[in-house]
């Protein structure tokens, strides 16, 4: 087995060598054995692997919304002369915060 065969069963089986195959299994295990190169592809699909499944939630700053509403309200929208608003892109953010809510 050379390292570009390595490399494509690691990338199709995982790095848990022992759920290959058996004869790839005895082939992968005399590979790393030898070359340093395959043991580090062994690593980083293993630090890949580990990498993905952590949380990687992002979550807002705390009252990162109230701070946003409350700028809103404070630019709300604001009327012409003849009665009529005069709408902005705030005014739609109030709107769908109030609809989302």
């Amino acid at each position: 087995m050379d390292l570009a065969e390595f490399e494509d069963l690691v990338d199709r089986l995982g790095e848990d060598i022992s759920a290959w195959p058996e004869p790839a299994r005895t082939d992968a295990r005399s590979l790393l054995a030898q070359s340093q190169e395959a043991r580090e592809v062994l690593a980083a699909a293993h630090d890949m692997r580990v990498g993905l499944g952590r949380d990687q939630t992002v979550r807002a700053p705390a009252g990162l919304v109230d701070r946003i509403m409350h700028q809103a309200h404070l630019e709300s929208p604001r009327f012409s002369h003849s009665g009529s608003p005069i709408w902005s892109w705030r005014c739609g953010l109030q709107f769908y915060c109030r609809c989302v809510s």
